[in-house]
């Protein structure tokens, strides 16, 4: 990135975010501190209102009536746009596909014939991966209800049924956020019912309903750091989940690690191999996987899960078998 649109840059995080410090700024447009301390210099010395707080609490922040020319895109920065188009199609986020959807014709509008033809050709070489086959979700008016409900703090009324005990059902909650995982959405909230955190899959409300109540948001809440730090995962919250133990070599684990199902997996060394168990509603996934890496991976545990396994193998050969 060019100094020019890092600076312009910078002033849309300060617009955007009210107050950063130098530490936040340099992480995000990947410089060192003292690049940042020159920047904001630079934006003073051409009459940009940079305000510096000192102090641990302090940073920089834009006065709010200062005005921003109309924005240009660069090169990259459209294709950064475009390119993101291919994860939007994949991953359904109801009440935003047609906003999205005009957003992007009109970002491709913007281009000659030359861009368009560089880009195809680049597209095409990339494949984003998300780990489900069925990620539209049918309940898109409760998706709607709770976007309204985040919005402005109200409680929901909810029907539920999921795996969860019968007086907990029907219930009031203070919706916290929604999480995409596993091509599953969830609603994280505080369950007045049972005074303690839950995550609802959405496809599993019967029932929804605004209240007219208002709750405050807890302070020392924040959603990113709540999902990364629990267990958010559902079959480790549902009953029915089955504990599967894998030995996986090491020489093939990196093209795997980083699927979501492993992230929550207990994991220890065993010579050339990770031993890893994880929980799971979906067996079937992880009988796939050990065909599709079947010089690397084995399926220890359940014995019934190694029995049909071997089973599909036999199916398999029989297929495959040449006859003479």
């Amino acid at each position: 990135m060019q100094k020019i649109e890092r600076l312009m840059a910078i002033i849309l995080a300060l617009k955007n975010k009210k107050k950063m410090t130098a530490k936040e700024l340099s992480e995000i447009f990947e410089v060192d501190i003292r690049t940042i301390y020159r920047d904001m210099q630079a934006l003073s010395e051409i009459n940009v209102p940079v305000i510096s707080y000192p102090g641990s609490e302090g940073g920089y922040e834009i006065l709010d009536d200062y005005f921003i020319p109309p924005i240009m895109f660069n090169k990259d920065e459209v294709f950064a746009l475009l390119l993101s188009k291919k994860i939007f199609d994949i991953i359904n986020i109801p009440g935003y596909a047609s906003s999205a959807n005009s957003a992007f014709l009109k970002i491709e509008n913007i281009v000659n014939e030359c861009f368009k033809k560089d880009f195809d050709d680049v597209q095409k070489k990339i494949v984003f991966d998300i780990k489900s086959n069925d990620i539209n979700i049918e309940n898109s008016y409760v998706f709607d209800i709770v976007k309204q409900a985040l919005k402005h703090n109200f409680k929901l009324k909810v029907t539920y049924n999921g795996n969860i005990p019968k007086n907990l059902e029907e219930q009031i909650i203070r919706p916290y956020g929604i999480v995409f995982e596993d091509g599953i959405w969830y609603i994280v909230a505080f369950s007045e019912l049972s005074n303690s955190k839950i995550h609802l899959n959405i496809e599993s409300i019967n029932n929804i309903s605004v209240l007219d109540e208002v709750f405050d948001s807890p302070e020392d809440f924040n959603m990113t750091n709540y999902y990364s730090t629990c267990c958010f995962k559902n079959a480790y919250e549902n009953k029915n989940s089955i504990l599967i133990k894998l030995r996986i070599k090491k020489n093939i684990y990196p093209n795997i690690k980083d699927y979501v199902f492993f992230k929550y997996g207990e994991i220890r060394e065993d010579g050339d191999s990770y031993i890893i168990g994880v929980k799971t509603t979906n067996t079937d996934f992880y009988v796939s996987l050990a065909f599709r890496f079947f010089n690397g991976i084995e399926i220890l545990e359940p014995l019934w899960i190694r029995e049909k396994f071997k089973e599909e193998l036999k199916q398999l050969n029989r297929i495959y078998e040449i006859k003479f």
